[in-house]
């Protein structure tokens, strides 16, 4: 099976899925997805998130075989949900779609734009989660880079936020928190449930934002799942 993954705001799919690619194998093919422009250099940056969409589900579409699944983590779940939604009418969608530290669309929590912050303040928020490493802030060319990627990321998931997207049709969930999580609390991530009409699954694990990363059960809670589900629904 395969798992295409996106990854949180700033950051690429290549480096930030390169545990866990090695935690599922074998049997779970982990597919990185990265942002055009990010790291393919002769391919150009999306204009609009819709774009972005349209261009990500193309391209899982085009590599995606009988069994599929998608992961995405905090911006990265919000592309992943509505990438399933593409693939749903485009009649090949996932088995399951993983939704890890995302607040649900529309949740009552006051929404505060981090695009809207200045580079210093932005890059200082995302540096307390452990997102940055300190060589951004020693380097004045890899500050400015990481500032401009951050901003134009949470441009992107600001928009996905205020969307009321349609449950899914046919594609379960498996919805994850962290409980240490400032960015998206559970009571918070809990809400995605909700989003599909094939059913859900919600859990816990100890940890902060990045707990995906670096909580050794979240990665073996995805591969029980991905197992349990295609022994269950083949």
């Amino acid at each position: 099976m395969k798992l295409f993954c996106l990854a949180y705001a700033g950051g690429t799919a290549t480096t930030a899925y390169r545990k866990m690619k090695s935690r599922l194998y074998p049997g779970i093919d982990v597919v990185p997805v990265n942002i055009p422009g990010r790291v393919e250099k002769d391919t150009s940056p999306p204009k609009t998130v819709d774009e972005l969409i349209g261009r990500l589900a193309q391209q899982i579409c085009s590599k995606s075989d009988e069994d599929w699944a998608i992961l995405g983590h905090s911006y990265g779940a919000g592309l992943a949900f509505e990438i399933t939604r593409r693939a749903e009418k485009g009649g090949i969608p996932p088995r399951l779609c993983i939704i890890s530290g995302r607040r649900a669309p529309k949740s009552n929590r006051q929404n505060h734009s981090f695009a809207r912050l200045d580079d210093d303040t932005l890059l200082t928020r995302v540096a307390e989660w452990g997102a940055l490493p300190p060589e951004y802030f020693e380097h004045p060319a890899l500050r400015c880079l990481a500032a401009v990627r951050l901003r134009e990321d949470f441009q992107f998931s600001d928009s996905l936020h205020e969307r009321d997207p349609i449950p899914l049709r046919c594609t379960p969930l498996y919805v994850m928190a962290g409980t240490n999580d400032p960015v998206a609390p559970p009571r918070e991530v809990l809400g995605w449930c909700s989003r599909t009409l094939a059913g859900s699954s919600f859990d816990k694990f100890e940890g902060d934002h990045f707990f995906l990363f670096n909580n050794a059960k979240a990665a073996d809670s995805i591969r029980t799942h991905l197992f349990s589900f295609l022994t269950q629904h083949p």
